[in-house]
């Protein structure tokens, strides 16, 4: 492995998810992305609508790094998720981001489908 320095102020690459944006950076066999959503969005009428799917079936490991959202799974539990929070999230889910703050998280696990689902 060669020593590698990125920086996601220039992302190897972007997916748009309509008004909502993830970046990815792959350094050495790791692929982390940085999602970003504005106050408000949800994952069901962005995204969902979009491609026809009424909640996310990408599992993810994500830790929050600001704004608060709440993850609502298809059984019915719904938890709120904030600043420091490590989240592993299952399939079968939906998201919001609550509050008039914007939201940004590091995705460690499920990135690559969760672009490509975007799609």
């Amino acid at each position: 492995m060669e020593l590698e320095i990125k920086n996601f102020a220039k992302p190897d690459e972007t997916a748009d998810l309509d008004g909502g944006r993830l970046d990815l950076l792959t350094a050495g066999h790791v692929t982390v992305g940085r999602a970003t959503y504005p106050p408000g969005w949800v994952w069901s009428e962005r995204v969902g609508a979009r491609t026809n799917r009424r909640s996310c079936e990408v599992e993810h490991v994500v830790l929050v790094l600001s704004g608060r959202a709440v993850i609502s799974m298809d059984d019915g539990r719904e938890v709120t998720i904030g600043p420091g929070d490590l989240c592993a999230v299952p399939p079968g889910h939906d998201f919001e981001v609550l509050g008039d703050e914007p939201y940004a998280s590091l995705h460690f696990h499920g990135v690559e489908e969760y672009g490509e689902a975007s799609e």
